[in-house]
């Protein structure tokens, strides 16, 4: 997480697990980030950037991250999400380690990076130099001819316009979204650190005996320390899955149940047809009956 490398005696190390969430049970660090390290004509701001991802991919500081201030003690809350996207034919995305058509493949996948090589490669094709923007931690540009950012003539010039075409979507880089993306959701709350705390503490540490003297190291200069915790709020994995709301299985089901109740009552109602055809026709061709009316007469006597 914080890009530590480690010695040869570091292999046998157990692996720090959290066995519980909260902030009590997650990770503490503590940066300092002092102003004489730094030009005060290139840094207009001070602090540091905390970037939270998979530990598979590449930490991209310049679109995700929190960012921390010198007095500060940053309390970041995780919350792991694995979200799952369906292939063809409901959707478009690319799986890990696969081969892309403009050549890139990654594993994990990461649509960003997909989006910086295909820049870069446009870069190249038409500047004949890749752009130190946007390489990659991990990926070295065959051809090894970096482009000159102090040249504010041609190669600028170019520069900026793939990234004009880009902007505009005429070049097409053809970077899905992964099928398969793990993600943290971060919350993030901060309170002020206590100076006079960390200062006995410095004092405590440096003190040393000197000729019968106390002496420690100075530290009251400019308080620029800066704290983190990061920690889960708690061990759930929120899944987000995309679902086909028509499979091919539910397709062919109601296709043959549509066709069977159609059939049904087609043939229902030819049968009705024929029947009233034909005791039409039977009407129509059967004689009247021959047998005349017989009048009644009533005969009465009179007497």
């Amino acid at each position: 997480m914080f890009n530590y490398v480690g010695d040869y005696n570091d292999k046998d190390t157990p692996v720090k697990v959290a066995k519980q969430p909260g902030r009590m049970h997650g990770l503490q660090l503590y940066l300092q980030a002092r102003k004489q390290d730094t030009l005060p004509l290139l840094s207009k701001d001070l602090g540091v950037r905390i970037v939270v991802h998979d530990p598979r991919s590449i930490p991209i500081a310049t679109e995700k991250g929190v960012d921390i201030r010198p007095g500060d003690m940053a309390s970041i809350s995780l919350e792991y999400v694995e979200i799952n996207r369906l292939a063809q034919p409901w959707g478009i995305c690319a799986e890990d380690g696969q081969v892309l058509s403009n050549n890139f493949s990654g594993n994990p996948y990461v649509q960003s990076e997909c989006e910086s090589f295909c820049i870069n490669e446009e870069i190249f094709r038409r500047c004949h130099c890749y752009h130190p923007r946007y390489l990659s931690a991990i990926v070295e540009p065959r051809p090894k001819v970096i482009c000159a950012t102090n040249d504010t003539t041609s190669t600028d010039s170019c520069f900026l316009s793939v990234v004009h075409d880009t902007d505009n979507g005429t070049v097409d880089c053809n970077c899905p979204p992964a099928c398969r993306e793990k993600t943290y959701q971060l919350t993030t709350s901060a309170s002020q650190l206590n100076p006079d705390f960390f200062r006995l503490i410095k004092k405590a540490k440096t003190l040393r005996t000197q000729d019968g003297k106390a002496s420690v190291t100075n530290s009251d200069i400019d308080f620029s320390l800066m704290g983190v915790q990061i920690f889960y709020n708690s061990f759930f994995v929120s899944h987000v899955n995309e679902t086909a709301i028509y499979s091919w299985e539910s397709l062919i089901a109601n296709i043959g149940g549509n066709m069977g109740l159609f059939l049904g009552l087609s043939l229902v109602t030819i049968v009705e047809v024929v029947e009233f055809i034909m005791d039409l026709v039977k009407r129509v061709i059967t004689p009247k009956s021959t047998e005349a009316f017989k009048s009644k007469i009533n005969v009465q006597n009179f007497g």
